[in-house]
Formats: C-alpha cells, sequence, structure tokens
C-alpha cells in the first residue's frame, strides 16, 4: 500500500481510531503532521443512517503545511509543521512555535514527563509525543501543543522524557514516524499508515477521545507515562 501525506499532529491521530472498530484498520488519517480530513462512517443495522453522524479521520500535517482543524474541537490534532497562530492572534502578530526536544535530557529546569511508548514495531524512523495542557478546546489541535519530542525509535518500547511548563494537568498524544518525514502519513481511504496512541490509552471508537479521558497530574517531580501504539 502506497503511502500520502497530509496531516498535522494529533486530532487527526485519534479520530482514525474511531474507524479502528469498523472493517477498516486504524482510522487515524495521515498527511503533513496535524490537520484532519473527512471520512465518512457507514450506517450500521443497529443505527439508521440519520444517526450515523460524519466524522473526521485523524491526520497529523507535517513540517510544512498544516490542514485547516475542523469545528468541533474533540476532533483534531496538533502539527509537526511550525505554528501558524492560534486563529486568535491580530493580524501581523508572529506566532510563537513550541519548543521540541530529543528526549534525551531528563532536566530541562522544570517538571519532567517520563515517557514510554510501547508496541514499537520497528527501530526506524522516530517517536513524536506532543503535550497538551488543560485548555480542553486545544486538545489535539493543529499547533495547539505546548511542547514536542522527537525520539529515535526502539523497538518494543522506546524511553525519552518530555519536559512541562509546569506543573498542572497535561495529556500527551504521539504516533510513529517511520519513515522520519515529519509527517503523519495515510495509506487507502485516508486511513493511517503510522502507529499512534494517547496517554492513559482510552479507548478510541468513534472519534478522538476527550481530554479527560487522556488527562494525568504532573507534580514537582514530574510524573511515568506508559502509552501504549496502536497499530
Amino acid at each position: 500500500m502506497s503511502r500520502t501525506r497530509s496531516w498535522t499532529p494529533f486530532g487527526r491521530l485519534i479520530a482514525a481510531a474511531a474507524l479502528a472498530v469498523s472493517p477498516f484498520t486504524p482510522a487515524l488519517a495521515g498527511g503533513d503532521e496535524p490537520g484532519w480530513s473527512a471520512a465518512e462512517v457507514a450506517p450500521t443495522a443497529d443505527a439508521p443512517p440519520s444517526a450515523v453522524a460524519p466524522i473526521e479521520a485523524a491526520a497529523f500535517a507535517g513540517d510544512s503545511a498544516s490542514a485547516a482543524a475542523p469545528d468541533d474541537p474533540a476532533l483534531t490534532t496538533p502539527d509537526d509543521a511550525a505554528l501558524e497562530g492560534d486563529g486568535g492572534e491580530e493580524a501581523g502578530e508572529a506566532a510563537t512555535e513550541p519548543p521540541e526536544y530529543d528526549g534525551l535530557t531528563c532536566d530541562e529546569g522544570g517538571p519532567t514527563i517520563r515517557v514510554t511508548v510501547e508496541n514499537v514495531k520497528a527501530a526506524d524512523g522516530v517517536i513524536v509525543a506532543d503535550l497538551h495542557d488543560d485548555k480542553v478546546e486545544n486538545f489535539l489541535k493543529p499547533g495547539r501543543h505546548v511542547a514536542r519530542v522527537r525520539a529515535t525509535a526502539e523497538k518494543g518500547a522506546t524511553s525519552f522524557c518530555l519536559p512541562a511548563p509546569a506543573t498542572g494537568v497535561f495529556a500527551i498524544g504521539v504516533y510513529h514516524d517511520e519513515n522520519a518525514n515529519r509527517e503523519f502519513d495515510k495509506g487507502a481511504l485516508g486511513l493511517p499508515a503510522e502507529p499512534y496512541g494517547v496517554s492513559r490509552n482510552p479507548k478510541m471508537r468513534f472519534g478522538p477521545p476527550k481530554f479527560k479521558k487522556a488527562r494525568f497530574d504532573v507534580a514537582e517531580d514530574g510524573a511515568d507515562i506508559v502509552i501504549k501504539l496502536k497499530n
């Protein structure tokens, strides 16, 4: 199956999961890290056509572009591209790009989240992890993360440190950038072609999880988080 690109780092990642329960493979559509592409969910025998609303397949957009995010804040994802603003900035104001780390340093002067990503199928490419703060409306939306780690993938489990800007409540979305092209790739039907996951490993059936399902507390001494990739 050939891969095409067109995602941003997280919202897309997870909506894809929504389709994972269908006859399809995981539903995170791919592309240039952060962004989503629309995918319609077919009615089931248990629900009439009117009861099944269209959802968007998650898609990480890449460094070169970011796709427009849907109106529903729950159906979006952060992008691997430079931030182009949060939509609330006045014209002419420069966007501030969130910090990016390699995950090797566990003391950046503040609370540290020690992350272990499991079910890594191969030591190819990098594991991309986006940290989101407690602004629920920003969860998994393109460019709305507060920090990012790009760590070299290790087969089996990949561990790294993700610095938090302060103590508080956060959530993490990750994906395995297997070909290191800084994009969350998708395949046929716009479905995700690369593994993904979210903190606390919530079930993802008919769309990306709500912030409350992925949230965790970060204290002065940091936090320990284990995320299992969905392939």
